[in-house]
């Protein structure tokens, strides 16, 4: 039970138990004293506040700093009501909010750059359960969005190129507003294959029920699906890089299967000519050519990994059962993904007398799976690696579970790494659930309604238009930058902060966190350079 009490400076401070949570004689000194050693003359302009408990850090955090983004995880609503509700943001148990959603509501990508972290310990002392889940909940989030910021650094600029692209050069999609799946008349269970090692005790399985439930395919799994004579109702691809279209590949000579993708995914799949189901991640330049070009699109929202947009595209077109295969979240020790694969068949090519595939597949292993674990079972020998990557992937379907109700997402045959709040079937399981909705026929989206792309011409003409305007909305920044010297000149046009976010990421973050003009100069002229460049491309289509 907490105690409030008053000290002898006449402040309140708080007990727990036979711990007290503040000092008995100037709990305000004592906070001060701690943010000097804690923050010494550093100026965050995000700070998270884990296990504050009378409000007094919370004072003197926004005396020093009035302008900083303060977000502070009470742990106790006693602690809160007695804070002086100094925070922008708090969250406390029994809100109404489980605490991963409130970091993810509160906490920006963009933060990451100039944020720190503080806890009082003796909170964390006190209360070790809610501060371990804090800590835990924190490091989760910071993690994903470390991953986001990274692949956006690496990937932005692709991204961007993609969109046009892909825009140029695909010239018909299946209409959203005609396709014969809708959540009135989906009828049939939708089955996930992704690429683990696991898929492949399913294969047969499968294959036996294939006409009692619509089969996605993501990019890396198609090999394997197709070796077996499968073939999926759908592929989803979301992926920016070479590796994407290269598992697409296979597809030549399978028109009939259409592949869900936004824009912004791996160029190239014109080549195939299979039919496009447009999806929209909301970023903007995927939102500006569509709609400008008067196309439509499913929007979904972004995510990491092309299994979670699986996921994602599952639930907004039916309500029926979805099932996950093949969705190992961790490699079976050296290997990565179910045989034959597109990684394999890349490792043969390429071997040769002192580096094998096998070595490379090693190699491959320690580079992108580090962690490696024996498994606590019978088959106690077995070795499994991991990453943060799948880590974070691992987490996201965990938290995912969350917001669904109970029965509409399982996993087939899983691996080693569990998801809370996802429930495991066997392969018995499934044929049950396939069984009951026999005699419903799963809808063929390759014979659905087509939307037409305007003429190449007009579509080379959009592109051309809208790069422009972004380089003309740059020049007005650019000016105003030289006159004003401020930030805010960047912070006032979101047009622009997203332009400069996704093509030079790293460079933006620091001008974040510490402005300066030769900087600011520097960033605007890489950002131009990038779409000068590809609009001189465009021309010449």
């Amino acid at each position: 039970m907490i105690k409030i009490l008053t000290s002898r400076s006449g402040r309140i401070y708080s007990v727990l138990g036979n711990r007290q949570l503040n000092s008995a004689y100037d709990p305000e000194k004592e906070a001060i004293r701690f943010l000097d050693r804690q923050m010494g003359t550093k100026n965050p302009s995000t700070v998270i506040l884990l296990g504050p408990a009378l409000g007094y850090l919370n004072r003197e955090i926004k005396k020093r700093l009035p302008e900083v983004k303060l977000i502070s995880v009470f742990y106790s609503k006693l602690f809160y009501r007695y804070s002086g509700f100094y925070d922008d943001y708090y969250w406390y148990p029994g809100i109404g909010e489980n605490l991963s959603s409130f970091f993810f509501r509160t906490i920006e990508e963009t933060d990451l750059s100039d944020l720190m972290v503080i806890e009082w310990p003796p909170s964390a002392a006190a209360l070790p359960e809610i501060s371990h889940k804090a800590n835990q909940t924190l490091q989760g989030v910071l993690e994903e969005y470390n991953g986001n910021l990274l692949t956006t650094s690496v990937f932005g600029k692709k991204w961007i190129k993609n969109t046009f692209f892909n825009f140029l050069f695909t010239g018909s999609f299946l209409a959203p507003e005609h396709v014969s799946f809708s959540k009135h008349n989906f009828s049939v269970p939708i089955l996930v294959a992704a690429s683990g090692v696991s898929l492949l005790k399913t294969l047969k399985l499968i294959e036996s029920l294939k006409d009692n439930l619509f089969l996605i395919a993501l990019p890396s799994s198609l090999r394997a699906l197709l070796s077996e004579g499968l073939q999926p109702d759908l592929v989803i691809t979301t992926d920016a890089g070479y590796y994407a279209s290269y598992h697409l590949q296979v597809l030549k000579g399978k028109a009939n299967i259409p592949v869900a993708m936004p824009f912004s995914a791996a160029r190239g799949i014109w080549r195939t000519e299979n039919p496009v189901f447009l999806l929209s991640q909301s970023t903007f330049f995927e939102e500006t050519i569509i709609k400008t070009s008067g196309l439509e699109a499913l929007r979904l929202p972004a995510n990491g990994t092309v299994s979670g947009t699986a996921l994602e595209f599952s639930l907004a077109i039916s309500e029926n059962p979805i099932i996950l295969a093949g969705l190992d979240l961790c490699w079976d020790d050296i290997v990565s993904h179910i045989s034959p694969n597109s990684f394999e068949l890349l490792l043969r090519e390429r071997e040769y007398k002192t580096a094998p595939a096998y070595t490379k597949m090693f190699e491959r292993a320690l580079s992108f799976a580090p962690y490696r674990e024996n498994l606590n079972s019978p088959d106690s020998d077995k070795i499994i690696r991991l990453s943060r990557t799948l880590r974070t992937y691992a987490e996201w379907f965990c938290r995912k579970s969350l917001t669904l109700p109970a029965g509409r997402v399982f996993r087939l045959e899983p691996s080693a790494v569990q998801l809370e709040g996802i429930k495991n079937i066997t392969g018995d399981e499934l044929f049950s659930m396939c069984r009951r909705n026999g005699g419903f026929k799963k809808p063929e989206l390759h014979n659905d309604i087509r939307q037409n792309s305007p003429p190449l011409s007009v579509r080379r003409d959009v592109s051309l238009k809208i790069l422009s305007f972004w380089l003309d909305r740059l020049e007005a920044v650019s000016g105003k930058i030289e006159r004003d010297n401020s930030l805010d000149t960047f912070t006032s046009d979101p047009l622009v902060m997203s332009i400069l976010y996704y093509i030079e990421l790293s460079m933006f973050l620091k001008l974040k966190k510490s402005f300066t003009i030769d900087l600011a100069r520097n960033l605007i002229e890489r950002a131009r350079s990038f779409l000068e460049t590809l609009l001189t491309k465009i021309e010449t289509i």
